[in-house]
């Protein structure tokens, strides 16, 4: 994964009487991050997925799409005639995780 920044905007420094959130940006450009929750005792929070769970889904997304393309694989050298379904599905899967991708960065 590579490494890639995410600035939390402010419109003002630390301080005793600090900026306003602004937004969520990467390289420049706006994006929505996380999910806002009410704390309670007029708190909020931004909530940011967790970078350790986003780092295991992507793990076991690969490991399902190594077995995939195995699985495909094996077919292919049996002679099975649904292996063209199973790329354009494999396909498709990888399209939904670059999807997810885009989303968490």
């Amino acid at each position: 994964m590579s490494t890639q920044t995410i600035d939390i905007v402010f419109d003002g420094s630390p301080g005793p009487q600090s900026g306003r959130f602004v937004e969520v940006e990467r390289h420049g450009a706006s994006i929505s991050m996380g999910e806002w929750i009410e704390l309670g005792d007029g708190l909020w929070a931004l909530r940011i997925p967790d970078s350790a769970a986003l780092e295991a889904k992507l793990e076991a997304m690969e490991r399902i799409r190594e077995a995939a393309e195995r699985l495909i694989e094996n077919m292919e050298v049996t002679g099975n005639a649904h292996t063209g379904g199973l790329r354009r599905a494999l396909a498709a899967a990888q399209q939904e995780e670059a999807d997810y991708l885009l989303r968490a960065e």
